[in-house]
């Protein structure tokens, strides 16, 4: 496993915060996500892999997932809903991922199926750990 860097740890820690305020607002457990992915097929994989992390103590929502690169209106849509929005092997331009950080949304990059689930079995972990302890 490969460490993080400064940076890589500041921007997580930064995350974890926005989504505690999600937690919080809502007083529920759960986790919205946008799924972004290249293919049809690898869409779907990801898609059951995140209703197999559907548990008793949370649950990871998708508010909404789509074949293609991650785009001004995925930005938008997890900006209002407090998503963050994870693509699998899809571009993601400069000007997406500048406005996704004015914006305070965050934006997650994965090549492989586990480290998606991790991705966000950690969030979700680290979050609600956090607000345990308050």
């Amino acid at each position: 496993m490969q460490a993080m860097s400064e940076e890589e740890k500041q921007k997580y820690q930064e995350e974890k915060l926005k989504l505690k305020e999600v937690f919080r607002d809502e007083d529920v457990k759960h986790f919205p996500v946008i799924v972004k992915a290249s293919t049809a097929g690898t869409l779907e994989t990801l898609l059951q892999e995140t209703d197999k992390l559907i548990k008793g103590l949370y649950r990871v929502n998708v508010i909404d997932y789509s074949v293609g690169p991650i785009t001004e209106g995925d930005l938008n849509n997890a900006h209002q809903t407090g998503a963050v929005i994870f693509g699998f092997d899809v571009p993601c331009t400069p000007v997406v991922q500048r406005s996704a950080e004015a914006q305070g949304v965050c934006v997650k990059q994965h090549k492989l199926i586990y480290k998606y689930v991790e991705d966000i079995e950690n969030y979700v972990h680290d979050v609600r750990r956090e607000i345990q302890e308050e």
